[in-house]
């Protein structure tokens, strides 16, 4: 996993953004290369359907406007 390959393990991500639990600030974790972040999935628990379906998915896009690139997988 990326997370592991780029020292990220048990940073807060996606999952704590879109459930409301954090700011996308607090979600977007700068990595040992240059100019590159990274946006872990963070805890399981609440299917990722229902929390894009929560209505935070614009917030994101928002947030991710920030960046030149971004990277979904």
């Amino acid at each position: 996993r990326l997370t592991g390959a780029l020292r990220q393990e048990g940073n807060p991500g996606l999952a704590n953004y879109l459930g409301g639990r954090a700011e996308a600030r607090a979600v977007m974790h700068a990595t040992d290369v240059p100019n590159l972040f990274l946006l872990p999935a963070g805890p399981g628990g609440t299917p990722a359907d229902e929390l894009l379906d929560a209505g935070a998915t614009d917030r994101l896009l928002t947030a991710a406007a920030a960046f030149d690139f971004v990277i979904v997988d």
